[in-house]
Formats: structure tokens, sequence, C-alpha cells
């Protein structure tokens, strides 16, 4: 997902950035006459424990590969690349902090770097917040509060930096499915509501065309997953779900491998 910078525009950087694919993860999404895909992978290194392991010390290493596509005809009739790739690396620290049984809070910080592949476009990329996760059950069911605040932003090498803050309210609920297991492990029905709510509208400008505005989003999931993580090779994840996420003229499907909390 990115940010438009003018509503003429005369090359493709300038119809969107695309810096924050690299904090909304894996997906699909469509803004007007524009397609953005984006693949996240991001593992985490536990470096330290305190408290008598009470607490936990994480390295972030999130890789986005994003790919943009836009549909010319539609647009303009200059000449603008119909496609481009970016990648970028946003390295971050993050803390688990188990306020009592049942609840944990999750601080974490990230800036790096992106640019793209094929041409001069770069930007600094940042990240911070906190997530919150208060666990409750009914029988078989095992549910979470999820809440968070993210602040995000960019300062591209041409062009003004950006940054936007967004509230995170969701539920998330785990089932299990009778004696099915994968790896030993008791197989598990995962879906998940959240909703995001942007303290300051994103404009998503098109040329020739009126500003999208990005104010809220809604995503509803359904994952099929473990309490504990599955390793293949050197991919350790908890789950596999597909998510449908849509706020405001634009909408998307994300891929997803952990809960929304990690």
């Amino acid at each position: 997902m990115a940010r438009a910078e003018s509503l003429i525009a005369e090359d493709h950087k300038d119809l969107y950035h695309w810096a924050y694919a690299a904090a909304f993860g894996t997906g699909a999404y469509r803004i007007g006459e524009s397609d953005l895909y984006a693949i996240r992978f991001s593992p985490k290194y536990k470096l330290a424990t305190f408290a008598n392991e009470k607490y936990t010390l994480n390295l972030r290493l999130p890789i986005t590969l994003g790919l943009q596509t836009i549909d010319i005809d539609k647009i303009v009739s200059a000449p603008i690349a119909e496609q481009f790739a970016t990648i970028s690396l946003v390295p971050g620290l993050g803390l688990t902090l188990p306020v009592t049984p049942r609840w944990t809070l999750n601080p974490y910080a990230n800036y790096g770097w992106g640019t793209e592949l094929q041409g001069e476009s770069s930007a600094w990329i940042y990240f911070a917040g906190i997530n919150s996760r208060f666990r409750y059950g009914f029988r078989h069911l095992e549910m979470a509060l999820l809440n968070g605040i993210q602040w995000l932003g960019h300062n591209p090498d041409s062009g003004p930096e950006d940054h936007f803050a967004r509230l995170i309210n969701g539920l998330e609920a785990d089932y299990p499915l009778g004696s099915l297991s994968i790896k030993g492990h008791q197989l598990y029905l995962k879906p998940h509501v959240v909703h995001y709510w942007y303290f300051n509208e994103i404009d998503f400008s098109v040329v020739r065309q009126r500003p999208l505005e990005l104010n809220q989003e809604l995503e509803l999931a359904l994952a099929l997953g473990t309490n504990e993580k599955v390793a293949l090779w050197f991919f350790k994840f908890d789950r596999v779900g597909l998510g449908y996420r849509k706020g405001d003229e634009i909408e998307g499907v994300r891929l997803f491998f952990d809960s929304f909390f990690d």
C-alpha cells in the first residue's frame, strides 16, 4: 500500500509511494486503477530474556518484495511504466511483556530502507507501536481481545516526508478441530476480525481522477493452525490464513502465517 504524491504525475513514482508495503504484510490490494502486490517475510530471533525469562527481547528482519501495476489506458495517455518492482528491509526490535497470565503487551520499533529494483526512487521507512492481547476462554473456545496503536512513515529521496497513525481493535479465536493434528500438534480453527481506524485520512490520489481517501478498514479472516510453532525448513509458523480487507473504495486479500499480535 502506498501514498500519492501528486494529482498530476509525470512518472510512476508520483502516483503512489510504495514504502508502506513493508508494514501491511503479504497480500494483493486494489486502489483506484492500480493493483499492489506484496510478499513480506519477517523472521524473528530471540536476543535475550529478562526477569527469570519472563520478558523477551526479539529481533525482527522484515523483508518485503512489492509489485505495482497500473492500468495506463484508464489513467493517462502519457508514457508511464505499467509496472515496477520494489524491495525493502526494515529491521526492528520488539519486547514481549506478560503483564498477567492472560494479558501480554508487545511494543516494537523498526527502521530501514527500500528501493525500486529498476528505478531511482528509494526511501527510508519506519514504523513503531504497541500491541495488546488479552486472552479468555469459554469451554473449548479460546478468545483473545486484540488492540494496537501504530505509527508509520517514510522519508523518500525526492519529495516530502510523510507519516500516519492508526488504531487497531479486533477479536481472535481458537477452536480445536476434534482429533485432527499436524506434526503431533492439535489443529485449531483460527478466525479473526480486525478494525483499523486512521487518525489522519490517507489520500490516494490518481492522475486525472478524484482522490481516494482511506479512513477505516475492516478485515475478516479464517485460518487453520496450531498453538505451537511448526517448522518447515527455516520457516516457523503457527497458522495459514486468508483475510479479506475492505475500506473506503479500497480492498485487498491478505495471506498471513501468524497472529496480528505477533
